[in-house]
């Protein structure tokens, strides 16, 4: 039994160790993460300020070392100005507060009271003679005036000083420097400068010349050479792709704006590229800009796809080409023919946003996919945006999310002969707009001249 005893308490003695052993173990890793964090916090501001900026200026603050004083007075210290040697101190008028009387206040006197003799004796006798103790002498209160205190009141007094024998003296002492002697002169050769986010910014960063781009673009023999089809293929080739986080300017309002590649393609590096993304994407898919060029500016793209026809909400009644069955007396041929439907986005379609609540558009992507529910309605939209949380991503939205604005439809790839159709039909929507714009200023004029002369 002793042994057994002997072994048990071995057992827990040698289990003991080793759970000691562990916990120094854990407590030791547990100080050695801690220091490096503290020694990698303490050092990281002067890593950041050496290793990051990027400015090629160094930090000062001019101090009071960057001045030479200048003495501009013309004075020395104790000297007289000229013409006022025998000036004397002149006396000064001062404000005092001083007690004024405003009311003297009464005690009685003497001469409050009128003195009189009054007849005392109850006797009544015929033979009583009044005599002095008959009478007693009175006084009666004839000022017609209440015993009170005098009353004054505090009242701000000028009073004339004459100047003391120590501010002739002091009169004469002569000049004193001041602040107002002296003229500061910066003497200091460094510029000012205190570092902000733009020296933080590494202009040489991320940049992109069209042959790197390029190479993130689909083999041609991947595309289809149809205008719909490639842009949107192109826009999925580009899907990761981020602005930098190294190479930016800093907008009035502290915000950064990222050199990214599709602003460098059209002469703004750092500007938003939402809408230049979609241009690169059309670009490369060799679309016929005299059709559909885009615009930078989201609001002149809506702008000019209204002018063109090309602007579409959901509902709106548009012509399509659509094959159809026609019967030939016994046999039945299938023509394509101009069908009038409500406009329903499909994928490679321009989708327009209004983000900011001002009912202007202000971004812009492409339908990269349509679902529908089992009514075969269109339900959610799958689109490809540039510049959305700065980078070319996908996002999700319902039909009916307040945010899409409108749509716009990239044309089937087209012949020049068609191109020529297109842009005179254009061309003459523009006149035709023009004119009428004309007709009602030249109808408004005469109004106006009528309305003038008084003629019905």
């Amino acid at each position: 039994m002793r042994t057994d005893h002997l072994e048990k308490n071995s057992k827990q003695i040698t289990i003991r160790k080793l759970w000691r052993k562990r916990w120094m173990r854990a407590v030791s890793m547990l100080a050695a993460v801690t220091v490096f964090c503290t020694t990698y916090a303490l050092i990281l501001p002067a890593i950041t300020i050496n290793a990051d900026v990027h400015c090629g200026k160094e930090e000062h603050e001019h101090t009071d070392a960057c001045y030479a004083s200048e003495l501009i007075c013309g004075l020395e210290e104790g000297q007289i100005p000229e013409g006022e040697e025998e000036i004397a101190a002149e006396p000064v008028t001062e404000t005092t507060i001083e007690k004024v009387l405003v009311d003297a206040g009464h005690t009685h006197t003497e001469a409050c009271y009128e003195a009189e003799q009054v007849l005392i004796c109850e006797n009544t006798e015929e033979d009583h003679e009044h005599d002095e103790s008959c009478y007693e002498m009175q006084e009666t209160l004839i000022c017609g005036e209440e015993e009170r205190e005098a009353v004054y009141e505090e009242k701000e007094v000028e009073v004339v000083v004459e100047a003391t024998e120590e501010a002739k003296e002091e009169t004469a002492t002569g000049h004193v420097h001041t602040k107002e002697c002296y003229k500061k002169e910066l003497t200091c050769e460094k510029e000012e400068h205190k570092h902000g986010d733009e020296c933080f910014a590494d202009k040489n960063a991320d940049l992109e010349t069209s042959e790197i781009w390029e190479r993130t673009l689909p083999l041609k023999s991947n595309l289809k050479e149809e205008w719909k089809e490639d842009t949107l293929a192109i826009a999925k080739s580009q899907l990761g792709y981020k602005e930098s986080s190294l190479n930016y300017i800093v907008t009035e309002d502290g915000e950064h704006k990222g050199y990214n590649r599709y602003g460098q393609m059209f002469g703004n590096a750092y500007g938003d590229w939402c809408a230049m993304f979609l241009q690169f994407c059309m670009h490369y898919a060799d679309v016929d800009e005299r059709v559909m060029e885009g615009n930078p500016s989201v609001p002149l793209w809506v702008e000019e796809a209204k002018e063109n026809k090309n602007f579409f909400e959901l509902g709106d009644k548009i012509i399509v080409e659509e094959e159809v069955e026609v019967k030939d007396g016994e046999e039945t041929k299938k023509e394509i023919k101009e069908v009038e439907k409500e406009f329903e986005p499909q994928p490679s379609d321009i989708i327009f946003f209004e983000w900011e609540g001002d009912e202007s558009p202000d971004h812009v992507g492409i339908v990269d996919e349509i679902k529908k529910n089992d009514d075969d309605e269109i339900t959610i939209i799958v689109t490809i945006e540039g510049n959305s949380q700065n980078e070319v991503r996908r996002n999700t939205y319902k039909i009916d999310d307040e945010h899409i604005f409108g749509f716009s439809r990239i044309p089937d790839k087209m012949t020049e002969e068609e191109i020529e159709e297109i842009l005179e039909e254009r061309e003459a929507v523009k006149q035709e707009a023009k004119e009428a714009e004309e007709a009602a200023a030249e109808e408004a004029k005469n109004a106006n001249k009528k309305q003038y002369i008084g003629v019905d």
